[in-house]
């Protein structure tokens, strides 16, 4: 039957899709002379279905933000109920990560960005969308970011039980917070917030991090929080993107962020390049168009920082200037130095470490607790605690002999501080050494009668010794990286030595005599059905145990599907796609059949296939081992329109 040539007062262009709820044409408007999308549900629907449709309308229509699809209209013609709204020329969000495997990081933050926005302007309107998602998100040809689809959101006013039934689960599974999957009734806006972190958890690693499914497992995994880390699947994913990541998914709802402004505010530090909205949209227009591999393209215009300080500086003036210079003057220790010279002596605490020390000097542990005879209130000891850090050369305070020690060694300090003249106990850890000293302190005006010792500061200084080296512990533990459990009993361990790979195991206590602290290992872990790891460390001097948890990556199974006609369409526990982890880091699309031998690789375990050709499916138990071949064969009758399949 012909589609209708005009729906209401819009003329149809053309039918776009068509689904269980109804029909979506493109149609245009009569008055803004522009492309507009009519979504079409039959009065004959579902009564909650018929009330969703309307309650989107209804809440959509007042909606004016620029990252929110706009309704100009809803109505009814004949059978069916309509709804007129902006139509988006280009591609969702769904596809664009498809398209691109990962989103890079400066489009998938500003992407993050535009969708926050519209969302906390829904929020703040009193509007839970429910199912936040890359398919409820659309990029324009022209750069615009839209959220679209409030078929299941929910307002402040609605009755839920008018909409829902009793026990009902609604949104994607694979998007919804735990609190969600327990009950829709009782949700808000950090349920969102939760949704949106999925969703840049897949534009910046390619994957979801939960199944589609509503399974027990999957469920679980949600409930407690359990994901893979972004960084396993993007190394090169942004520490910042970590923390947002962390944060907006976490399965605790009270440590979440609490309003969508606190996360625009974070983003916004990292997006100032982007002086105006259009040079936004330009950029995501050039990415999505693939005219540049990266989101940022030369001459953007940027935020005018020059202008922005001088503004401040002539805004603090003078005021400022000489806050500062009454902070400089202070820490410098000119205070002490001219008005407290009676009362406060100046101390550095010193640590000389040796060039050949088992740590790099920017990274070694080093603090002094300093203990006062005298009491606090609490008639309690008083504590000043210090840390020391590498020696810096400034050249207007270096002293003679810093030249001469920092030939062969490195210097930590705790630079001069000024302390209450008096007796003191010094306890000095730097790393697992202590050094314990009692010293007197006396007042700047005593120092500096000293005019070779302490004029400038009473110097402490301690020559720290290599650590010495010591027997150590290892222990190993193997376990299956999908399966997580040990797999020890089933693993080779080998190690590293002059005279090639040996076995660990049959050798340990022959080794464990020659091996010490201070050492590079490497071993090697063997198991059938798994791919061979190699691990390679050193062993600070400090350490006495050694850990090494190893997790192995299985050998996929191979599945031959062998087929006597092509075009059948394939799925696997109910999915026409699936993600192969470990060593390869692909999707495997199932697709269709051909004449003859299909492959496809899966990870051990037990499966179910399905083969379908129009309104026939046939579903298929099999079994999958790791490292194995099984041969499936598939024969379709087309008389009798009848699927077998076996082994």
């Amino acid at each position: 039957m012909a589609e209708k040539a005009k729906i209401g007062k819009y003329r149809v262009l053309g039918k776009i899709g068509e689904g269980g709820m109804g029909k979506v044409y493109k149609a245009l408007h009569p008055t803004l002379r522009r492309p507009i999308i009519l979504k079409q549900l039959s009065i004959s629907s579902e009564k909650s279905l018929a009330k969703r449709f309307k309650r989107e309308a209804r809440i959509m229509i007042d909606f004016r933000n620029e990252n929110i699809v706009q309704v100009y209209d809803h109505f009814r013609e004949g059978s069916a109920y309509y709804i007129a709204m902006e139509y988006v020329d280009g591609i969702s969000l769904e596809d664009l990560i498809k398209k691109k495997k990962i989103i890079c990081p400066m489009a998938a933050l500003i992407i993050l960005n535009e969708v926050s926005k519209g969302l906390k302007y829904a929020h703040d309107k009193g509007v839970v969308h429910r199912d936040i998602k890359p398919d409820n998100v659309l990029i324009s040809k022209s750069g615009r970011v839209k959220l679209v689809d409030f078929g299941i959101a929910t307002a402040r006013e609605d009755n839920e039980e008018e909409i829902t039934h009793t026990g009902a689960v609604m949104g994607t599974p694979a998007y919804m917070s735990p609190e969600q999957l327990a009950s829709t009734k009782t949700v808000d806006k950090r349920s969102d917030i939760y949704s949106l972190g999925v969703m840049f958890y897949k534009m910046v690693t390619g994957v979801r991090p939960f199944p589609s499914n509503f399974t027990a497992e999957a469920i679980s995994s949600i409930t407690k929080g359990q994901y893979e880390k972004p960084e396993k699947l993007n190394p090169e994913i942004p520490a910042l993107f970590k923390k947002i990541i962390k944060k907006t998914m976490n399965h605790k709802i009270n440590k979440r962020y609490k309003d969508l402004k606190y996360l625009l505010k974070i983003i916004s530090k990292y997006i100032y390049r982007f002086k105006e909205h259009t040079a936004v949209k330009k950029a995501l227009q050039e990415y999505i168009s693939d005219k540049t591999k990266e989101c940022l393209l030369e001459g953007l215009s940027l935020k005018k920082k020059k202008n922005l300080l001088l503004s401040l500086v002539s805004t603090i003036g003078m005021v400022g200037i000489l806050g500062i210079g009454g902070f400089v003057l202070y820490t410098q220790g000119f205070y002490h130095e001219f008005f407290q010279a009676r009362n406060y002596g100046s101390l550095e605490i010193r640590a000389v470490i040796p060039k050949k020390y088992y740590k790099n000097p920017a990274f070694i542990y080093a603090y002094a607790n300093v203990y006062s005879e005298e009491k606090d209130e609490k008639n309690k000891e008083k504590k000043y605690s210090l840390m020391l850090h590498p020696y810096f050369d400034f050249i207007l305070f270096t002293d003679a002999d810093v030249v001469k020690l920092k030939k062969n060694n490195t210097l930590l300090t705790t630079d001069k501080v000024y302390l209450p003249a008096g007796k003191y106990k010094l306890d000095l850890i730097v790393e697992n050494q202590k050094i314990v000293q009692t010293f007197y302190l006396n007042p700047r005006l005593i120092q500096k009668n000293e005019t070779y010792k302490t004029y400038s500061r009473r110097l402490l200084e301690f020559n720290i010794s290599e650590t010495l080296h010591k027997p150590i512990s290892i222990r190993h533990s193997i376990k299956d990286s999908i399966l997580d459990k040990s797999i020890a009993s089933l693993t080779t361990v080998f190690i590293k030595t002059k005279e090639g790979w040996i076995d660990w195991e049959q050798n340990k206590k022959k080794l464990s005599e020659s091996i010490s602290s201070g050492s590079n290992l490497t071993f090697r872990y063997r198991a059938d059905g798994y791919y061979e790891e190699t691990v390679t460390f050193h062993v600070e001097s400090s350490m006495d145990t050694l850990l090494c948890e190893v997790n192995m990556i299985q050998i996929p199974g191979t599945l031959i599907l062998s087929s006597n006609i092509e075009g059948l369409s394939i799925e696997i526990d109910g999915r026409k796609e699936n993600y192969l982890g470990g060593q390869k880091k692909v999707f495997v699309t199932y697709g269709n059949t051909i004449a003859g031998n299909k492959e496809f690789e899966l990870p051990e375990g037990k499966y179910s296939l399905t083969i379908r050709k129009e309104n026939v499916s046939q579903p298929y138990q099999f079994k999958i081992i790791k490292g194995k071949t099984i041969k499936v064969t598939i024969t379709y009758d087309k008389h009798t329109k009848v699927i077998e399949i076996k082994e």
